[in-house]
């Protein structure tokens, strides 16, 4: 047992050895982890701004991240943020260049709306529309709320991503 105990804190010395013989490698890993925090964000915010289901995106940068945490990361403590970090990353590479590269051309769409969300609690006013088979839930202005019970559309500014997927630029609730 002490043979044990005494051969993984030798292995823990010979790794501090050998990354203090490489501060790239630190700097990069660093780097790397507020890329992570920062795209995690980034995704919370841009998910919902984008015409496309969440489950698909969620679900491979989760497996993603998963595998980057089995196979690169070594501490069992770090799994978790390893994995909100690199799926976030995987996640928002592509949702940055859907926006990036958007068409200039705005177009709108009128989208007749199927429920509407009052506010409650932390949750703000919401709608949720029904575009190609997705149900999409869509914030609104708080000053926006009043309209929103007389509202039986709302009009989408959009424009095309690269990727062929639609970022919401402006919206705006209508009668008719």
């Amino acid at each position: 047992m002490n043979r044990l105990i005494e051969q993984k804190n030798k292995n823990r010395q010979e790794r501090k050895k050998q990354q203090a013989r490489r501060p790239w490698l630190i700097l990069i890993q660093i780097s790397l982890w507020v890329l992570g925090i920062i795209s995690f964000f980034y995704v919370l915010c841009e998910l919902n701004n984008i015409l496309i289901s969440n489950k698909i995106p969620l679900l491979l940068g989760g497996l993603f991240g998963l595998a980057v945490a089995v196979f690169i990361i070594k501490d069992r403590d770090l799994y978790v943020v390893a994995v909100l970090c690199f799926g976030s990353l995987f996640i928002a590479v592509p949702l940055l260049i859907n926006d990036v590269f958007a068409d200039a051309k705005v177009e709108e769409m009128k989208q007749m709306i199927n429920v509407k969300n009052h506010s409650h609690r932390k949750s703000g006013p919401s709608v949720e529309i029904r575009y190609n088979d997705l149900e999409k839930k869509i914030d609104i202005n708080e000053n926006e709320e009043l309209q929103m019970d007389s509202a039986s559309y709302i009009v989408l500014k959009v424009n095309k991503g690269l990727l062929g997927y639609y970022i919401i630029r402006d919206k705006k609730l209508v009668r008719e």
